[in-house]
């Protein structure tokens, strides 16, 4: 067993009958990635539709302290993170984190909370600003960083597309179907534009997913490879499968 704590974030909490929004799953991810960044071992849970014919992502009712327990000592995890979001049209809210602690044979405890006012800035900022507060609880002293050194854009709209994108290829990749791919690709697109590294990164992981979850065609993924060819002035090294697989290799192209 890893000697490293581990985290384990669970699936947002949010406005009961707001539809499922992928930004709020990119920041239950992006968390996870950045604890795992520093030193820890970053974990995510999803809440999937019980007996279904396909696995299907649901929103969920608060968990029991019980549930949180549980599902803790089950992932061998030490530390539970579960996020509440408030969602006001089209535009979901972080308004409360929980950091709780589990044993085996002990009771559930929770090391504290915190609470997000109405009027803070956008998601990205609330996801630097929640794992910089969280950081000393893990006796970590991060080096002082801006949520746009992280995510390598000043454009909070660019960073958000890049939470649908992230939560898109990791619903996918946990086998979770999504029904608008197009939509995952297109904010993916939009950050890998914009010359966002972490998106650049992500694109060939997220085709992927999208093409084994059986989210997306051929032709719609090839499509979207192409367009991301044509927007970066030299395709990364880390492309080149990518490029070969749907035949876009091109001359100038690094190998």
């Amino acid at each position: 067993m890893s000697s490293r704590p581990r985290v384990l974030v669970f699936q947002p909490l949010f406005t009961p009958g707001a539809p499922l929004d992928y930004r709020m799953l990119g920041f239950q991810f992006w968390l996870a990635d950045q604890f795992t960044a520093v030193g820890l071992e970053g974990a995510s849970a999803l809440f999937a539709k019980p007996d279904a014919a396909s696995r299907e992502l649901v929103a969920s009712t608060p968990p029991t302290d019980d549930d949180i327990r549980r599902a803790l000592v089950d992932h061998a995890a030490r530390f539970g993170v579960l996020t509440t979001f408030a969602v006001q049209g089209s535009r979901p809210h972080l308004e409360l984190a929980r950091l709780y602690r589990a044993r085996r044979g002990h009771p559930l405890r929770l090391l504290e909370r915190w609470r997000f006012t109405a009027d803070s800035d956008h998601l990205p900022t609330m996801a630097h600003a929640l794992f910089v507060a969280m950081a000393p609880r893990f006796g970590l002293e991060l080096q002082p960083s801006t949520w746009q050194q992280l995510f390598d854009t000043h454009d909070p709209v660019v960073a958000g597309n890049f939470f649908t994108a992230l939560g898109c290829h990791v619903s996918c990749d946990q086998g979770f179907a999504v029904d608008q791919p197009d939509v995952a690709l297109h904010a993916t697109l939009t950050a890998v534009a914009a010359g966002m590294r972490p998106a650049i990164d992500l694109l060939p992981a997220l085709v992927t997913s999208l093409r084994t979850s059986g989210s997306a065609g051929r032709d719609l993924l090839r499509a979207a490879v192409d367009e991301a060819a044509r927007l970066v002035v030299a395709a990364p090294p880390s492309w080149q499968p990518m490029l070969a697989e749907y035949g876009l290799t091109r001359p100038g192209l690094p190998n």
